[in-house]
């Protein structure tokens, strides 16, 4: 995710959920002068941003009805539909995509573009995103953070299949020209 991160320009994000809790486990940051209200750790909204509806999207249809019916109107309020028809079309829709971009959702002038990280069982794992000033998301343009986000997504997804299980996080740190990869964050498991 560090090369990603010193690659895009952008910060690379790892995301999971724990219940209804949606937590970034591993932020690579490549713009030191980017502040996001939410950093690794701190549980952040489930119903705005890239990253969870990516994640929400491709979740077990049991465990999605279980969010639903237990955060209906903050779904509703964050514009997933008011009903649990809307809800699940809305997010099928992103299912088909494979993706998200998601722009000014969680923070003014800051854009994610997501994918999802499946696991060897075929599970959702996490979701992996590209975050930035929405004016930097938009010069690279939806073709080019689709293509850097499948790629990362497929390294991920092969050493998951593989049963490499990623180490400990480490520190949230800056991604500098000499920097050398860091700790890959725990996933879920």
């Amino acid at each position: 995710m560090d090369d990603l991160a010193k690659k895009t320009r952008l910060d690379a994000v790892l995301s999971t959920i724990y219940g209804t809790k949606l937590v970034d486990t591993y932020r690579a940051s490549a713009d030191s002068a980017l502040r996001l209200s939410y950093g690794r750790g701190r549980p952040r909204p489930l119903f705005l941003g890239a990253a969870p509806k990516v994640i929400l999207a491709f979740m077990a249809r049991p465990q999605l009805v279980r969010i639903y019916e237990s955060c209906a109107a903050e779904a509703a309020s964050c514009g997933l539909g008011a009903s649990w028809s809307e809800f699940r079309s809305r997010l099928t829709e992103i299912r088909q995509q494979g993706f998200y971009w998601s722009r000014g959702e969680l923070e003014a002038k800051v854009s994610g573009a997501a994918v999802p990280v499946i696991n060897a069982e075929g599970d959702i794992a996490a979701a992996l995103a590209l975050v930035g000033l929405s004016e930097s998301l938009e010069d690279a343009g939806e073709r080019r953070l689709k293509s850097w986000l499948e790629r990362a997504q497929d390294d991920i997804q092969a050493r998951l299949a593989q049963g490499v299980r990623p180490p400990s996080p480490a520190p949230q740190r800056t991604v500098s020209k000499k920097a050398t990869p860091a700790r890959r964050s725990a996933m879920v498991p």
